[in-house]
């Protein structure tokens, strides 16, 4: 059975980041169930500082509206990894679910999102918006990995709505705007132009002052992609890579988007 669906969460994770004696500390934290940040983590025993994004509920339903705030003071250096999947289960209310993400990043910092998979449950609804807003000298790695839902409980593509958008701000002048929206029982998201076959998909972005040297092509060169996976790699501004990823293997495309954040965390 799934989770008891009669009160939707309204989560709320607040967090700011700034340097301190040579070290990245979690300055500010205002967290309200089911979410949560972990202590701050050294595991090079360097400057960058690591955090684990935790959510107790088990899972997303029908309503439930969890809101992100993160903020990096200048020069703060942060990785941020979410714990565990997101699972969003049926829809039981005439409500989507709603994850929202609002970034603030100023000069000289670095903040590097590593994304789990969204798994998005039979007639489960999903919406998620993220917004980032960065100065032009610091560095944001950033993306989502999607799957078509339970494989194994035979649900794939049985989800009502997955909609998602990445909104990207730099020196307070909008560069791109990435919207995504799947709705299997109007356009299966197998046929060409959507997924092409492929069950699984991931976007990469690196803007600011990571991607300014960076070339699309080198790039592209630079990944081992394997059999059975595609990568496209473009730069739309001088100061952006955008990298999206499709799949029939899930491994295999998250070693992809690894290869990628490391090649501009070097």
């Amino acid at each position: 059975m799934g989770p008891d669906t009669s009160l939707a969460l309204q989560g709320k994770l607040d967090i700011r980041f700034a340097r301190k004696s040579g070290r990245t500390i979690l300055k500010d934290a205002y967290q309200s169930p089911p979410l949560k940040v972990s202590r701050v983590l050294y595991p090079e025993n360097s400057a960058r500082a690591v955090a684990y994004l935790v959510e107790t509920s088990g899972g997303m339903v029908s309503g439930d509206t969890y809101t992100y705030r993160i903020h990096l003071e200048e020069n703060a250096d942060v990785t941020l990894i979410p714990q565990s999947a997101v699972k969003v289960y049926p829809q039981t209310k005439a409500q989507d679910t709603l994850q929202e993400f609002t970034v603030d990043v100023e000069n000289g910092a670095v903040l590097v999102l590593q994304p789990d998979t969204l798994i998005p449950y039979k007639a489960s609804s999903f919406t998620s918006r993220t917004t980032v807003r960065m100065s032009g000298e610091a560095s944001v790695i950033w993306g989502e990995i999607l799957t078509p839902g339970r494989r194994e409980r035979r649900e794939a593509w049985e989800y009502q709505k997955l909609d998602t958008s990445f909104t990207l701000w730099i020196n307070q002048e909008l560069k791109c705007l990435d919207r995504l929206q799947l709705e299997p029982d109007k356009s299966h998201p197998h046929h060409i132009g959507i997924m092409d076959g492929c069950d699984y998909y991931a976007s990469f972005w690196a803007a600011g002052a990571a991607a300014e040297e960076a070339d699309a092509g080198a790039l592209n060169r630079h990944l081992l992609i394997p059999e059975g996976t595609r990568a496209a790699v473009t730069k739309p501004e001088d100061n952006i890579i955008h990298m999206r990823i499709l799949s029939s293997d899930l491994i295999a495309l998250k070693k992809l988007w690894q290869q990628a954040a490391a090649y501009f965390m070097q």
